[in-house]
């Protein structure tokens, strides 16, 4: 007997790749707990970058040139949907970096995408036109309080969004 659509979703829920990528040192535990809530709502495969396996073709010194090659990868060729942390009291310029990369590269996995950003973090104005043109979502916060559930509703809207274009 054939699956429904909801347990086609429910299914795929499971297995979908979901990389949270965001400032670590001092913004990491967001990250981490982030990634916990998604995982309790069933998106079991949910990652954040220094959890994946380390890449044996790529040098690991320098180090920041390492982990921009590992997202780049990870972007690439694991991830399906892409959740891009943008806190106001952490650098976030690699962040950037990433959601540049996926624009420029797998523009296709951007309408899969979005930012989680505070709402005075300003992206400036190219890169708001980026963001739009390329239809990344955006949900500004105003409470850390409110991120693990934006990083939810982000997971549910990207599936949604997965389920749109292949079924």
């Amino acid at each position: 007997m054939a699956q429904s659509p909801q347990q086609q979703y429910q299914e795929r829920r499971g297995s979908v790749n979901v990389l949270i990528l965001g400032p670590y040192g001092d913004c990491k535990e967001d990250l981490i707990q982030m990634r916990k809530f998604v995982i309790e709502k069933e998106y079991k495969n949910t990652r954040i970058v220094e959890e994946l396996p380390e890449l044996e073709d790529i040098p690991q010194e320098p180090k920041e040139e390492y982990f921009l090659e590992k997202s780049k990868y990870y972007i690439e060729n694991w991830a399906e949907i892409l959740i891009f942390y943008l806190p106001l009291e952490c650098d976030c310029k690699s962040v950037l970096l990433e959601l540049f990369f996926m624009c420029e590269h797998v523009p296709i996995k951007c309408i899969y995408s979005t930012i989680i950003r505070h709402e005075e973090y300003d992206l400036g104005t190219l890169i708001k036109g980026m963001v739009r043109k390329m239809r990344v979502a955006d949900y500004p916060y105003r409470e850390k309080s409110q991120i693990q559930d934006m990083a939810f509703s982000a997971c549910f809207c990207s599936l949604e969004n997965i389920f749109t274009h292949t079924i």
